[in-house]
């Protein structure tokens, strides 16, 4: 073979391996996805307080529904805040998840402002690769499954027992449920609640026996619909309605530390305002109205108390820091207007 013909095949030779090699580096190139862009520090305060933003987190948008977030994070900030330290440290030791341990930890008690440094701290976290966010709908059964994911504090277990003005027998009941329980969502409940002057609930102030005396209704009503409420063998009577109330206790014996209950508020421009009205016990089985929620043309914002005064969190006003609205008299004279316990309990139990 001539000097010039192996010259020519080993050039076209050298030309195959380089466009195959080059052809292989381009496909795994274009499989690879690209590496973020790493923002300046003007740049990530940008994308932490405006979702909106060309440099908004890519897990922290209207889709994943960011302000139902910064409502949770106002409220355990609310928890951490207004809770005796026993409670406080029950919820640390029973919630096991991360993002609370990181929740609690980055909390200043003794500051209304620590709201933001914590929503800051949250928002990145929660923004992380190995962090995936629920998308939730616009509706209020995300705010009870952030809950639901982010506390893991064990059972509500009720317990109950009523004698029945028929047969005279005593029949018991327990809820079975897990760490969050929705007691009653049907909307009859204003019809139990109406009849036993629980229609406008929406005192400073809630008295055990208040909420239990509601709550005894719901647990009644449910038991003849749905398999939450288990009878048992002694059970001779289905009437509820006919029952006198004995005993309702929590089983651990212990009253909880919080109650979330739900109510359908007022039309906000046409848009139909759902509240869920938060309430800490603070001694003695006393329940203190602590904060509220807004649902509202799918947005959430809240309404967080901090002694005498009531502070706004929303996530797409003020660059998401805390604006304080009223005092402790303006904001439960405005709850007390009109307002109707709805059919959504919850609770747990420190």
């Amino acid at each position: 073979m001539s000097h010039w013909w192996r010259s020519l095949m080993q050039s076209i030779l050298w030309n195959l391996l380089f466009n195959v090699s080059n052809n292989k580096r381009k496909t795994k190139e274009q499989e690879e996805p690209p590496k973020p862009q790493k923002l300046s520090k003007p740049e990530v305060d940008e994308a932490r307080f405006n979702p909106a933003s060309s440099f908004a987190l890519p897990s922290w948008d209207s889709v994943n529904y960011s302000c139902a977030y910064d409502t949770m994070i106002g409220v355990f900030l609310v928890i951490f805040d207004s809770l005796p330290a026993t409670h406080v440290q029950y919820l640390i030791t029973n919630s096991l998840t991360a993002i609370l341990h990181k929740l609690f930890a980055t909390m200043d008690r003794n500051s209304v402002p620590s709201f933001n440094i914590v929503r800051d701290v949250m928002r990145n976290y929660l923004s992380q690769a190995d962090v995936h966010l629920p998308r939730w709908g616009p509706n209020l059964s995300a705010f009870d499954r952030i809950i639901s994911l982010l506390v893991n504090v064990g059972r509500v277990n009720l317990y109950q027992s009523e004698s029945c003005q028929n047969c005279n027998k005593t029949r018991s009941a327990s809820l079975r449920n897990s760490s969050l329980g929705s007691i009653l969502t049907d909307s009859l409940w204003n019809t139990y609640a109406t009849a036993y002057g629980f229609s406008n609930y929406g005192a400073a102030t809630l008295t055990t026996q208040q909420w239990a005396n509601a709550l005894e209704y719901a647990i009644f009503y449910r038991s003849r619909k749905t398999e939450d409420i288990m009878l048992d063998a002694t059970t001779a009577c289905q009437c509820p309605e006919n029952s006198t109330v004995t005993k309702i206790k929590y089983l651990s014996g212990s009253e909880p530390a919080l109650i979330f209950m739900d109510i359908p508020g007022e039309m906000d421009d046409s848009v139909l305002r759902i509240e869920s009205a938060i309430f800490s016990n603070l001694a003695d089985a006393t329940y203190t109205l602590c904060a509220i929620v807004y649902l509202g043309g799918a947005h959430y914002t809240s309404h967080i108390r901090k002694g005498a005064q009531w502070y706004k969190h929303d996530g797409q006003q003020h660059d998401g820091k805390a604006v304080m609205i009223g005092n402790d008299t303006a904001i439960t004279s405005r709850v007390e207007m009109g307002r109707k316990a709805c059919g959504l309990f919850y609770s747990y139990s420190a």
